[in-house]
């Protein structure tokens, strides 16, 4: 299935009334340049950044959303888990994706 693909159904699963859809468009737009165009992401750091911003940008603007439609009563506790899930994502992002890379590799290796 085509990430944009998998982008609307995560956006149908939402129940609230802000869309995931405008952070998962600009998101795949950029990844999908640094892709073409950029040096090959290898380092762990690098991962780790990426889905750390990937995630705050995704926060950030369903928290937005959020209070512009006044779902929001208190925008400092969606402050503090915006914050919270970019730091564990940026933590866990790392190990994860290295692990993904290494195995896609050797399965890269196999086929061709």
């Amino acid at each position: 299935m085509d990430r944009r693909a998998l982008g609307l159904v995560l956006d149908g699963l939402h129940l609230g009334s802000a869309s995931e859809v405008p952070a998962l468009a600009l998101l795949g737009w950029w990844w999908g340049r640094l892709g073409r165009r950029g040096v090959p992401i290898e380092r762990s750091f690098s991962l780790g950044l990426l889905a750390l911003l990937g995630t705050a940008l995704m926060g950030a603007s369903l928290l937005l959303q959020q209070h512009g439609l006044g779902a929001l009563p208190v925008p400092l506790v969606g402050v503090h888990t915006l914050v919270a899930q970019s730091l564990i994502t940026g933590l866990l992002a790392p190990v994860l994706c290295s692990l993904q890379l290494l195995r896609w590799r050797r399965v890269a290796e196999l086929r061709g």
